[in-house]
């Protein structure tokens, strides 16, 4: 299994809500999960406008595609993020967006809804580097967890094991257990994070709540 990490997911409908969130997440992850959503492949909107992370920040990120047409995101945050997450649902090309990834040496990475079959992954699973598997219906902070995308894992597991699994959706110390015991490898949270008072120890929790679940699994 890979090495676990948490990744906080940066929502924002606005600058200064993003602002915020950078705040909230600097010094307690190297890493954040950019949420882009447009209201149309989902109904809210987040990280539509023209943003940047401030030099001040030591993240790294990459970015999760909630678009309808995430071919022209993709060209628009390459300066910006290590790698992006299209959903497969809205790329009009999967083979050639998985080409044009592997030539220009950045990681392939595609993202599954909660309803879409595992089957819809198939012809790709070893070409690719990360899943994110969705455990909630995408496009809103605080959208309730759904177990029975975790069913997925096994099924993508057995067929490439190098590949590794994000679980995003509805992850808090009481969830992220069903997560690894399923086989993720990463985690992303929200709400769990944006939304607390004290967003280091939530992290800590968060980082908890890993270890003892791949204790028990292991």
């Amino acid at each position: 299994m890979a090495q676990n990490i948490v990744y906080p997911s940066v929502m924002a409908a606005t600058e200064e809500e993003l602002s915020l969130l950078f705040q909230k997440f600097e010094g307690i992850a190297g890493h954040v999960h950019l949420d882009i959503a447009d209201g149309t492949a989902v109904p809210a909107t987040s990280l539509h406008f023209p943003f940047s992370i401030p030099s001040k920040y030591s993240f790294r990120a990459h970015a999760h595609l909630m678009v309808a047409d995430p071919e022209r995101w993709i060209a628009k945050l390459k300066h910006l993020v290590e790698f992006c997450i299209p959903h497969i649902e809205y790329l009009s090309d999967v083979p050639c967006f998985l080409s044009s990834t592997r030539q220009a040496g950045i990681p392939a990475a595609l993202a599954i809804r909660p309803e879409t079959p595992v089957a819809a992954l198939l012809p790709f699973l070893h070409d690719l580097d990360y899943i994110l598997v969705l455990t909630v219906h995408p496009g809103f902070y605080g959208s309730p967890f759904l177990s029975g995308p975790l069913e997925k894992i096994k099924t993508i597991k057995q067929i490439n094991k190098n590949i590794t699994i994000i679980v995003d959706g509805g992850m808090t110390p009481d969830t992220i257990p069903c997560a690894i015991r399923a086989g993720a490898d990463h985690i992303v949270s929200g709400s769990f994070l944006a939304k607390a008072a004290n967003p280091r120890q939530a992290m800590v929790l968060l980082q908890d709540a890993v270890i003892l679940a791949e204790r028990i699994n292991n």
